[in-house]
């Protein structure tokens, strides 16, 4: 199999479900999404201190709002906070038929993880062989081994390594060229690389809890005009 040329990348937004916009209405940041070209909200599930009973029925307001406004979301689920693999499955299976579910053009819907190390389950066994849909699964990592990110042992389809809060625009840098020099490879060929990029991370939950990690102005579109120069398969906005 030769390597695999890669096209113009479609690009997400990571949204935080649990921080929820004025009365439940997300038209606004659709729209506004929407304006910018921005494909899809790649929807976090999961949080800090979740009501699931109530986080579930915001997704279904989401995902309804959504498909009004023709636009689309996918899921990634937040494993800082999502233990039960049951879950994944389950609310997978519900919005996979969604008119709001993003699909590829290849038919399948996509599904992540983000910014977590390994779960105790086995991703193949307990989650993919019982959706009821076709996915491309990337989820999240914390590594920068490139090689091992593209690696058959590596679970899913492709790949979501965020290492922002703890690099700097260099370190960051040089994993892009490495992870595009290893997806070259025509035993990576059939991998995806999923992009990260964030200007800007931060928390405020409370004393103890805030803080921002911002690298330098202009890392944002510096690192934008070498991503589109490096063609990942897909960019994910994170902050």
């Amino acid at each position: 199999m030769s390597p695999r040329a890669p096209s113009n990348p479609l690009v997400f937004a990571h949204y935080m479900l649990i921080m929820q916009p004025s009365a439940n209405d997300y038209t606004t940041d659709i729209n506004l999404a929407k304006e910018v070209g921005i494909s899809a909200f790649a929807v976090n599930y999961g949080g800090w201190n979740v009501d699931w009973a109530l986080h579930s029925t915001h997704l279904a307001t989401f995902y309804t709002q959504a498909a009004a406004q023709n636009f689309h979301l996918f899921l990634s689920f937040d494993l800082t906070s999502v233990t039960d693999p049951s879950m994944i499955v389950n609310i997978t299976n519900t919005y996979a038929s969604h008119p709001a579910q993003l699909k590829l053009p290849d038919g399948k819907i996509l599904l992540s993880t983000f910014q977590t190390d390994p779960p105790a389950w086995n991703w193949q066994s307990d989650v993919l062989d019982k959706l009821t849909a076709p996915v491309i699964f990337i989820p999240g990592t914390l590594s920068n081994d490139a090689s091992a990110l593209f690696s058959d042992s590596n679970p899913g389809d492709g790949t979501f390594p965020w290492i922002h809060p703890s690099a700097s625009s260099s370190e960051e840098y040089a994993l892009d060229i490495a992870l595009a020099s290893q997806r070259s490879q025509s035993s990576s060929a059939d991998k995806k690389w999923m992009a990260p990029l964030a200007p800007w991370f931060f928390k405020r939950l409370g004393p103890g809890m805030n803080w921002a990690n911002a690298q330098d102005d202009s890392i944002f579109i510096d690192r934008w005009t070498s991503l589109l120069q490096l063609k990942p398969d897909f960019i994910e906005l994170v902050t």
